[in-house]
């Protein structure tokens, strides 16, 4: 299945921020990328979904979406960019994180992950009185380190359609 580009104007169905020829000529203009360039069409595809939904959900943007229909978080309104169209930071970050989870999950779906990353080994609660303990992994053991992969640079290339400091749901 082909994959469905939202341009701004609410398209029904919409997975990706930006096509594949488009991720494409971005990744070019960063230098390229082996991996993407051996890449399949279907596997940027996929890869250009993931990203979009990653977006999506990890991080808060700046503004309203345009429509209760729309698919994507993008387009927006509120912002300074006009409401019917995607920025090209948007589309370069999608192309940037589309590249690097070729590599790196996207999501290390470990269950009994701290929010400090360290992966818990026991959980004990006592109910009498309230108590509870938690023992942890030292980082590097267990299965490797569990923490939540960090794309420094797309949080840098989206920072001015971010709210707040630090937009990242994580």
């Amino acid at each position: 299945m082909s994959l469905i580009v939202e341009d701004g104007t609410i398209v029904d169905g919409a997975e990706s921020y930006i096509s594949v020829a488009d991720a494409d000529i971005e990744i070019d203009k960063r230098g390229g990328d082996d991996g993407w360039k051996n890449a399949t069409v279907t596997q940027k595809e996929v890869q250009l979904r993931l990203a979009t939904e990653y977006l999506d959900n990890e991080y808060c943007f700046i503004g309203y979406t345009v429509s209760n229909d729309q698919e994507l978080s993008w387009p927006r309104g509120g912002t300074k960019y006009d409401s019917d169209i995607i920025p090209d930071i948007v589309k370069r970050a999608t192309a940037v994180l589309a590249v690097a989870s070729l590599d790196l999950p996207l999501y290390n779906d470990v269950a009994g992950t701290s929010s400090t990353g360290g992966r818990v080994k026991r959980t004990k609660d006592k109910l009498d009185v309230l108590e509870t303990s938690v023992e942890y992994f030292e980082s590097g053991s267990a299965f490797g380190s569990a923490s939540q992969t960090s794309f420094v640079e797309v949080g840098r290339i989206l920072r001015s359609v971010l709210e707040g400091i630090s937009a990242y749901r994580g």
